[in-house]
């Protein structure tokens, strides 16, 4: 089952609103990003100060990324779920989650800039994706404070794979329902 947001766990709620994230820095194509070293859990949703709203409720909400790119022998990788992004800094820096219908969640860093994005998504495995395009990033009403959602199209390609062999898009937010309790 998912956690509630909103029951309190012993702490004040400004105690658990400045939990802040603490990225790492981490090379990528000769350019140094933040890597993601984001606080285990969210803060509490943006409309809710009784709310009592599941993870899954407040992520129905965000912008669902649909992305699918080759891996090699015909066979291909599918992502699809919400896309939650955060600043981590005033030079565009992002970070934040790609939740995924099986439960799983992929952490998300790049840049978002004057209308483009470019981000590289570590899955659980390990693999990396680099997503490139067009996007914007926008608030999420009842969302979560500092996270938003990504509006945008592109290409999807193996971090470490040859150019872009794939794409990405964002639609409007479905009821999302995970099948494992795993994100």
């Amino acid at each position: 089952m998912f956690p509630v947001w909103g029951q309190g766990d012993g702490r004040s709620r400004l105690a658990r609103r400045d939990r802040t994230c603490r990225p790492g820095v981490e090379p990528c194509e000769g350019r140094a990003l933040m890597s993601v070293g984001v606080a285990a859990r969210f803060p509490a949703p943006i409309a809710s100060t009784t709310s009592r709203e599941t993870l899954a409720q407040v992520l129905s909400r965000y912008r669902v990324f649909h992305g699918t790119t080759r891996i090699g022998h015909g066979q291909t990788l599918t992502l699809n779920g919400p896309i939650l992004l955060g600043f981590a800094n005033r030079r565009g820096q992002v970070v934040g989650y790609l939740y995924q219908a099986d439960g799983t969640r992929a952490s998300v860093v790049g840049q978002a800039q004057v209308g483009g994005v470019s981000l590289l998504i570590t899955m659980p495995n390990g693999r990396k994706l680099h997503a490139v395009g067009q996007g914007v990033l926008r608030q999420v009403r009842g969302g979560f404070r500092d996270y938003y959602s990504l509006l945008g199209r592109g290409g999807l390609s193996l971090a470490s794979g040859p150019g872009i062999n794939g794409g990405w898009t964002t639609s409007r937010a479905v009821p999302f329902t995970p099948t494992s309790s795993g994100v």
